[in-house]
């Protein structure tokens, strides 16, 4: 992977998250949440070792949790 992977899943999945929040109805938000989750596991297997990138991120909590 390249090194601009993990940013563009961090962004996919904080996006995914957003338009799950935002569904008008549970198919749409299950559907939204699964994108995010399959975002979120590729971006913490982008890297073998936390960056500088997940210091700062929005979704890092979820992460030391995964």
């Amino acid at each position: 992977m390249q090194s601009t992977d993990r940013g563009y899943f961090q962004r996919r999945s904080f996006d995914e998250i957003m338009a799950a929040m935002r569904a008008d109805c549970s198919e749409a938000m299950i559907s939204h949440v699964k994108l995010a989750e399959l975002h979120l596991t590729r971006c913490i297997g982008s890297e073998l070792v936390p960056t500088d990138e997940c210091v700062d991120c929005t979704l890092k909590n979820i992460c030391d949790n995964a």
